[in-house]
Parts: C-alpha cells; structure tokens; sequence
C-alpha cells in the first residue's frame, strides 16, 4: 500500500503521474476537487 502522506508528496511532485497511483473513485473525487 502507499502511505498516504507519500502518495500527496508523489503527486504534488508528479501530477501527471501521480493520478495513477488513485482508484477509479479517487479520481473521480479529484477531478471534481480540482
């Protein structure tokens, strides 16, 4: 699993990466959020 404080850090420095570590419902709440 990744560690969540991780997971925000890697997508801070790689969003375009970064999307790839979310679930289906994550990015849905993300690209709702953004």
């Amino acid at each position: 699993m990744v560690i969540p404080e991780y997971s925000h850090y890697y997508n801070h420095e790689r969003p375009h990466q970064g999307l790839d570590w979310l679930t289906p419902a994550e990015k849905l709440a993300q690209s709702i959020t953004c």
